[in-house]
């Protein structure tokens, strides 16, 4: 005698069907390697288009020189600006600048007014830098289409970068590019 659930619909005189469920395959060893592989090539592609964006972008906007040259001194920041942006990826971008080159971007961009008409001063000018930065680097890195909403910049206490930074020297200085996309959205 067939024992039948009464929750089940349809002809309750046929017994029950089995359908195969979805068979989820656990990570192998060869395969977490293969994912962790992936996402290390990821990073390192994010980080080559944001070195060359974030060239581009300091170039145009603040007039100073990059140099293609890497400068391999981590640290020494003297302000760092972080964006904390959300949409199909979400995440936080954080521009270090090196101790003068915050000064040196305020005296470049000394001609442009913040929204009162004010002169910007260089902490203010680095924010409009590094919000132009952020747009231009991750739509370089998402595409267009994927336009992620940004909270304004804000100004944080200077620490050290890992080594997931790029550094991009500027002028007499140099900026340290960090790119921190949340892993629960992979």
């Amino acid at each position: 005698m067939n024992t039948i659930s009464t929750a089940r619909s349809g002809d309750l005189s046929k017994p029950p069907r089995v359908t195969r469920g979805i068979h989820v395959r656990r990570a192998t060893p060869k395969r977490r390697r293969e994912l962790q592989a992936a996402q290390v090539d990821a990073a390192l592609e994010h980080r080559a288009i944001a070195h060359r964006t974030a060239a581009e972008v300091v170039h145009q906007i603040a007039g100073l020189p990059v140099s293609e040259s890497v400068s391999t001194e981590r640290g020494g920041h003297e302000l760092l600006v972080e964006v904390v942006f959300a949409g199909v990826r979400s995440g936080r971008l954080t521009i270090g600048f090196s101790r003068g080159l915050t000064r040196q971007v305020g005296a470049a961009m000394a001609a442009m007014v913040d929204l009162d008409g004010h002169p910007l001063n260089p902490v203010e000018a680095a924010k409009d830098l590094t919000s132009a930065l952020a747009h231009a680097v991750l739509g370089a890195i998402f595409g267009a289409d994927a336009r992620p909403r940004m909270q304004a910049p804000q100004a944080t206490t200077p620490r050290q970068f890992g080594d997931q930074s790029s550094i991009l020297g500027v002028a007499d200085g140099h900026l340290s590019i960090d790119l921190h996309l949340d892993q629960s959205r992979l």
